[in-house]
């Protein structure tokens, strides 16, 4: 009896047990069931396509061949000797949104953690450069138009019109121009995207200067090319005959004070050294008697050392006498009485000279003096 009760009591404890860890079950069971699920979903990416930072419709596409496989479908692939025209360069996401670019199927692949917009930058790896000259030729006129790799730079050669000089050169994209006198080459520097340039260039100016030795002149003047140069070059006194030496081939005269380059065609700097003159050693003095008078000595025109005397011994026709001093072109003149002879002096002899001699009549009463001055 005492078995048996001890057999009901183990039951029902059992059945206790069972009861209570059934009840804790079914509340846990509906405590897990109240729980959210997480939901899975499909993140919306919207994209924005750049060619060279300006905004395209499209992605720019490399030309590119379609296959099939086996099930039938599609796929596009870079063609391994197609001209690639271009290439990703980089991109931006919102949200944080990340990403690589696919070369071999030319997609965006993105993580999918936001709904997002993803910018996508790509570039020319070439483009074309032209170029428009003004006074100026290409050296190779097949060559207006180049086909430039990217960051790489354009060489145009020129050849600008006789007398012209590069002035300026503008580019559709701002591009930097460089100009290389000594190489007559346009450079356009680091082409990234279709240009066009337009280079000008003006006729040259060029300066003359001159340094002008025992004389004057203009010391800088501004010519355009092939302008003919005429500068006033004046000697100092006594100097004169000068010496005259130009830079870069220029050819330089001087007449008249007046220094003359026919033609500029470079800048230059001309030296103009006036030499001394050698002074005259003798000059020639003429002396005209006229009708009223005879020359007794001395030859009517005569050679006279530099700084000497000439004298003539001359007498009068009857009835007249001499009374003053010959006219003379030049010099000092003098006249005095040596009997019935009247002598003429011209003084320190210093240039050609011409002298006349003057009479005057005299009456009857008048008579020469006999007197030596």
């Amino acid at each position: 009896m005492q078995k048996r009760k001890l057999i009901i009591i183990i039951i029902s404890v059992l059945l206790c047990a069972c009861l209570v860890f059934g009840v804790i079950g079914l509340l846990e069971n509906k405590k897990n069931s109240n729980q959210k699920k997480p939901v899975q979903r499909n993140y919306q990416i919207t994209y924005k396509y750049y060619l060279n930072d300006v905004e395209v419709a499209q992605v720019p596409t490399n030309p590119t061949f379609i296959s099939e496989d086996e099930t039938g479908s599609s796929s596009s692939k870079i063609v391994d000797d197609a001209e690639n025209l271009y290439s990703f360069n980089t991109y931006s996401c919102t949200n944080k949104v990340t990403g690589k670019w696919n070369d071999e199927t030319w997609s965006f692949e993105h993580s999918n953690t936001a709904d997002a917009t993803c910018s996508l930058y790509f570039v020319t790896n070439y483009n074309t450069v032209k170029i428009e000259l003004t006074n100026a030729k290409l050296a190779n006129e097949k060559e207006k138009e180049k086909r430039i790799d990217r960051n790489e730079d354009a060489v145009f050669k020129v050849n600008p019109t006789e007398g012209y000089k590069f002035e300026k050169a503008e580019c559709t994209n701002k591009e930097v121009v460089e100009w290389d006198e000594d190489a007559k080459e346009l450079i356009v520097r680091s082409i990234t995207s279709e240009t066009t340039c337009k280079a000008n260039f003006v006729v040259a100016k060029f300066t003359v200067e001159t340094e002008v030795d025992f004389g004057t002149g203009t010391t800088s003047l501004e010519y355009e090319y092939g302008k003919k140069v005429e500068i006033k070059v004046e000697p100092a006194s006594e100097y004169g005959n000068p010496e005259i030496t130009c830079t870069n081939e220029q050819k330089g005269t001087w007449k008249d004070n007046q220094f003359v380059i026919e033609k500029i065609t470079n800048n230059t700097k001309c030296s103009i050294k006036f030499t001394k003159l050698q002074s005259k050693v003798q000059f020639t003095v003429s002396l005209d008697v006229g009708s009223n008078g005879l020359l007794v000595s001395g030859e009517s025109s005569r050679l006279v050392l530099s700084g000497a005397d000439v004298s003539w011994s001359v007498r009068p026709n009857e009835g007249y006498t001499i009374k003053t001093d010959p006219s003379c072109t030049a010099g000092k003149p003098s006249v005095k009485t040596s009997g019935n002879d009247f002598i003429i002096t011209l003084k320190e002899v210093d240039q050609d000279a011409t002298c006349t001699v003057i009479y005057e009549k005299v009456t009857s009463q008048e008579q020469p003096s006999t007197t030596v001055e």
